[in-house]
């Protein structure tokens, strides 16, 4: 689904196929480390948070513009270029067409796709909510982990659906309210716009 569409913030994808016995996938060398790799050595600071939402917002306004959702926005899905920081969407294979020729169901229904902790509440039971997922991403970045990851899959899924995460600011009082504001927004259950 997200084969054709171009963006300096998503990974370039060259090629895929079916090679007896493997599935690949040939896509753009990013020079840099996930963000997952990153939260390894503990929280990010607020500027690079901010500057890795905005751009990889606008990969996703792209991405919308085509009427498809990433569906798997999460840490190790977006890595950040060591040259010059910019952040780049990847981890494109669970992405979907929502209409067109290349809207197909790709799971069966009631099956969630992407990772439990980064998934939003009504993923659970209907279409995945992507700004939600970058979201709860830029959360675990300055938080330094993910407010709702369980013991296991049951306490996981409870947390995501009744748990409201602790504030940005208790964490780290350097992060602006706006900022703060912001990710609230962008992770809230119901979202006003």
């Amino acid at each position: 689904a997200m084969r054709d569409i171009k963006h300096p913030n998503l990974i370039a994808q060259y090629g895929a196929g079916i090679t007896k016995p493997h599935c690949w996938v040939a896509t753009e060398l990013v020079e840099g480390a996930s963000l997952a790799e990153l939260l390894r050595t503990g929280r990010q600071s607020w500027r690079m948070v901010a500057r890795m939402v905005s751009e990889i917002a606008q990969a996703l306004v792209v991405a919308a513009d085509h009427q498809v959702l990433h569906r798997n926005i999460s840490p190790s899905s977006i890595r950040i270029r060591g040259a010059d920081g910019v952040a780049k969407l990847g981890d494109l294979i669970l992405a979907k067409a929502l209409e067109g020729t290349r809207a197909e169901r790709l799971t069966k229904p009631g099956e969630t796709v992407g990772e439990l902790p980064f998934l939003a509440p009504e993923s659970l039971f209907d279409e995945p909510m992507d700004i939600y997922s970058l979201g709860i991403t830029a959360y675990t970045a300055l938080a330094g982990k993910n407010p709702f990851l369980g013991k296991n899959v049951s306490e996981t899924i409870a947390n995501v659906i009744n748990l409201k995460p602790p504030t940005l600011r208790s964490i780290d009082s350097s992060i602006p309210p706006s900022i703060e504001n912001l990710l609230f927004r962008m992770i809230a259950s119901q979202p006003d716009g």
